[in-house]
């Protein structure tokens, strides 16, 4: 089954070759869009973890 946004090659005025460079590109775009997230969630869950241990730390001491 093919994504119904693509042409197909009959449908293409593009060579398929530009079509395929064209979607590898926005795949890696995609990819890196998706890692640069991931790295930002992973700052932001060490830093939740660190406010938790920071608070459980000042209850056990009993302040």
């Amino acid at each position: 089954m093919q994504p119904s946004n693509r042409l197909s090659p009959q449908q293409s005025s593009i060579p398929v070759t530009d079509n395929i460079w064209q979607i590898a590109d926005e795949q890696k775009n995609r990819m890196q869009q998706l890692l640069s997230q991931r790295e930002q969630m992973k700052v932001e869950s060490d830093d939740l973890r660190k406010k938790i241990s920071d608070h459980l730390s000042s209850i056990r001491a009993g302040k």
